[in-house]
């Protein structure tokens, strides 16, 4: 009768640890699943001396990835900083680009005109007197659009020493007159002339050279360079 009833007592109180069975024959039913149970390797069974199993300490994990993580920061800051610094570099050089463009533009212009005004007037010399005079800095041209700009830019021969031009608003009310600089570059131009014969010309080789702004370093390799040949207009 006994041991009918140990067959029906649940497997929970086999593994009670603060309350153990004194009922006939239950040490022998329950230990061997007891010792399945210390020998089967589950991370939940006491260890040796009835301890728990000392934990792994994660603090230090975690400060090194939080210092991974300040770190991948840092760089994908400086990264955007360079980007950024870098994006503002080449938008003003190509505003300096820009600028010279425009000052050469001009000043091509304004010698072809003078050329051509020079050629149907029939001054002394014509076309060739008024290049030989330009090469030599007895004349000079006035750029486009001289009324705005107070005092009007004069482009001038500037073979060493480069020259610089200023371009300053002219007042527009004379009750509030009011100067502001626009820009402001630097120029050195030379002129050669060409011919077949060596006293008698056929074209002008006009070669110029730009810097930004009024001061800074007038090496030719920082300089923007343009090149152009005016040809005499009754030889077209």
């Amino acid at each position: 009768m006994n041991r009918d009833l140990v067959r029906h007592i649940p497997s929970a109180l086999c593994f009670a640890e603060k309350r153990p069975v004194s009922l006939p024959g239950a040490d022998a039913i329950c230990a061997p699943s007891r010792m399945i149970r210390r020998e089967s390797g589950s991370p939940h069974a006491p260890a040796q001396g009835g301890q728990a199993p000392p934990q792994t300490p994660s603090r230090g994990i975690v400060m090194i990835e939080a210092a991974l993580a300040v770190l991948v920061l840092a760089v994908g800051v400086l990264a955007a900083y360079a980007l950024f610094r870098s994006g503002l570099e080449h938008v003003e050089r190509a505003r300096q680009d820009t600028l010279a463009a425009l000052f050469a533009d001009q000043a091509f212009q304004a010698l072809e005109a003078a050329g051509l005004l020079a050629a149907e007037s029939r001054s002394p010399g014509g076309w060739e007197g008024f290049w030989n005079a330009f090469q030599a800095g007895e004349t000079s041209v006035t750029l486009a659009a001289a009324f705005v700009w107070d005092p009007p830019p004069q482009l001038e021969i500037a073979a060493e020493e480069p020259r610089c031009i200023v371009f300053t608003n002219a007042p527009l009310h004379t009750e509030l007159p009011v100067r502001l600089t626009e820009c402001a570059v630097r120029y050195r131009c030379r002129v050669d002339l060409r011919g077949p014969e060596p006293d008698w010309t056929n074209r002008a080789a006009l070669l110029l050279e730009v810097w930004p702004g009024e001061w800074g370093s007038t090496q030719s390799v920082k300089a923007s360079a343009f090149y152009r040949e005016f040809r005499r207009p009754d030889f077209l």
